[in-house]
């Protein structure tokens, strides 16, 4: 159960938590997803996404090689961004 205090906390770091998400993205997945390489889902495919497909990716999927080092947060600020 999620208390008022607590989504009070959630919405107060959510324009934090996707401005985290988008800096992310660009200093980690950028590259590859904007380079028109038919191996790689461009970004606009990936926003059609579920945030938990990207995470899934990131975590145990084809992505975990290039989401090993993030934390557990930060694979989550990506997916949600």
């Amino acid at each position: 159960i999620i208390t008022a205090s607590l989504w009070a906390l959630v919405l107060a770091a959510a324009p934090s938590f996707a401005q985290d998400g988008a800096a992310l993205f660009t200093s980690r997945c950028v590259t590859c997803h904007s380079s028109g390489d038919v191996r790689t889902p461009p970004v606009a495919s990936l926003r059609q996404r579920p945030p938990e497909s990207i995470v899934d990716a990131l975590t145990s999927g084809v992505m975990r090689q290039q989401g090993a080092d993030l934390a557990p947060a930060e694979r989550r600020a990506i997916a949600e961004y």
